[in-house]
């Protein structure tokens, strides 16, 4: 019975100490590991969910500052520590591949902001979900004419595997610092990633 648990001898108070803490330590770990399995819904989700995921993952694995409001419940801006944006990003999901349209609605995005060209436009797409393979997600591709007028709008495309991969790629090292001082300052084109890490296609 419940009463006799009135009594209790050191060595019971010492374990039952011991279990709390190992069960506050396994909640901590069970916690990051969903923060970090959450950062790949941007696989297989669009509109808000796929906006708000990216909102997440800029502002807990990149470390930036996000002001999430937008006409287009699809848009946020990524700031410095001055609220001066460094990009506008623009997000899509789709079961189909990178339009062209997609990178001139980035470009329409920094226009209705009344940001000059000079800030880049960032495209962060979810393209082509009804493929369920890592493997073949990754071999998607962008025609080299939609990235060389991303080149010339100053649009960066991402697509969300790449972003992974950047993310993996990044894991170990300061993430904020490469996106801040390399990825943004690198200007537009594709940011294409693999397990080797990443280049700026253009």
């Amino acid at each position: 019975p419940a009463w006799v648990n009135q009594f209790q001898f050191q060595t019971e108070s010492t374990l039952i100490s011991k279990i709390e803490n190992i069960k506050d330590k396994l909640k901590k770990e069970i916690d990051r590991l969903e923060e970090w399995q959450e950062y790949k819904l941007i696989l297989s989700s669009s509109n808000e969910i796929l906006r708000i995921s990216l909102i997440k993952l800029f502002e807990n694995f990149f470390l930036q500052k996000i002001d999430p409001e937008d006409a287009l419940k699809e848009d946020f801006k990524i700031q410095d520590k001055d609220n001066k944006i460094l990009c506008v990003v623009e997000v899509k999901g789709t079961n189909k591949g990178i339009k062209r349209e997609f990178i001139n609605q980035v470009d329409s995005h920094r226009e209705r902001n009344n940001l000059p060209s000079s800030v880049l436009g960032v495209l962060i797409i979810n393209n082509q979900m009804n493929i369920c393979s890592i493997e073949k997600r990754l071999e998607t591709s962008i025609p080299i004419e939609h990235v060389r007028h991303a080149k010339l709008l100053n649009v960066l495309i991402i697509r969300t595997i790449d972003l992974l991969f950047l993310m993996k790629y990044l894991e170990d090292k300061n993430a904020k610092n490469e996106f801040e001082h390399k990825i943004i300052n690198k200007g537009g084109g594709w940011l294409q990633a693999n397990e080797n890490g990443y280049e700026i296609v253009s």
